[in-house]
């Protein structure tokens, strides 16, 4: 959905109501890809009903039903291929699917992980069967009776599986939440999206040194304090060391993305300061590091809002 949907300008979807774009051309890229899928299921009012984090899986969804099923078909072996170190010796990364599938991942090990993912893949092959993904040509199950048809996979939707069983693990642990600003300036997530190229050059920190900014479909990374030669550029993927104590943030970091935390504020464990706690001058350049960020990232919001970027 558009974040100006009270603008008479949007294009409606005239089948389903509920989705709109800002133009004609991508209302057709749309139509060409997955909304037409989409449309078929009423996915967006569904997924209105449903808690926010379920929105997320449904990139996977998505992921998917832009692509036909001969791409994949023709890409698979590629596509499973895992190679997670790819771009460290200088190759080229760009954000396309091979980027997105070389991602780090982590699968399930326990048997009830592997078993809610398994079922989630039946649900989403089954889903996109309902929708019309799969043609009659492409549902090529040979020795079937037909009264086991609906209850068979072709080798189609076999494949699909395989692919939905590792993106779901991909996005999982590397999408990013997408913001649009309000008119009291604070920022309010309305999705989430993967960026592969970001998800694989930047680590995370709990006292970064970029701010992260949704401008419409794009983001936007900016230095947010000064950075030093050699200084390795990072993100944050949770919240920041002044607001979350060291164990705290270690433990939903290993929780969330499975890695322990080894950034400067969790080894040195800072944590955020109380009310009557001495300032000594290590925490004097960590608190201007700190302001030093907010102010770009308040700067740089406030030039989106007055051009109505």
């Amino acid at each position: 959905l558009t974040s100006r949907s009270a603008d008479s300008s949007v294009l409606i979807c005239d089948a389903c109501h509920a989705v709109a774009w800002c133009s004609d051309p991508c209302r057709s890229q749309a139509r060409r890809t997955h909304h037409r899928f989409e449309c078929r299921l009423r996915l967006a009012t569904l997924l209105k009903e449903e808690p926010p984090w379920l929105g997320k899986l449904f990139n996977v969804f998505r992921t998917i039903t832009q692509k036909s099923v001969g791409f994949f078909r023709t890409n698979l072996e590629s596509f499973l291929n895992h190679a997670p170190d790819f771009g460290s010796q200088g190759e080229h990364i760009c954000s396309n699917y091979s980027g997105l599938l070389n991602l780090t991942r982590h699968l399930p090990s326990s048997s009830h992980q592997i078993l809610e993912l398994d079922i989630l893949c039946v649900v989403f092959i089954r889903m996109l069967r309902r929708a019309g993904y799969f043609s009659k040509a492409e549902r090529n199950i040979i020795n079937v009776s037909r009264s086991c048809d609906e209850r068979s996979l072709s080798d189609d939707e076999i494949m699909i599986g395989k692919l939905i069983e590792v993106l779901v693990p991909v996005v999982n642990v590397n999408t990013h939440p997408v913001h649009v600003q309000q008119e009291d300036g604070e920022q309010l997530t309305v999705a989430a999206a993967v960026y592969p190229c970001l998800a694989s050059t930047l680590n995370h920190s709990c006292n970064p040194n970029l701010v992260r900014i949704s401008v419409r479909d794009s983001i936007l990374l900016i230095a947010g304090r000064d950075i030093q030669p050699g200084e390795e550029l990072t993100d944050m993927y949770t919240v920041h060391w002044t607001d979350w104590d060291t164990d705290s943030r270690k433990e939903y970091l290993q929780k969330t993305f499975h890695f322990e935390c080894e950034c400067e504020a969790c080894r040195e464990n800072w944590n955020p300061l109380a009310e009557d706690e001495e300032m000594s001058k290590e925490i004097s350049v960590r608190m201007e590091q700190f302001r030093q960020r907010n102010l770009t990232e308040n700067t740089i919001l406030n030039i989106i809002k007055k051009y109505d970027m």
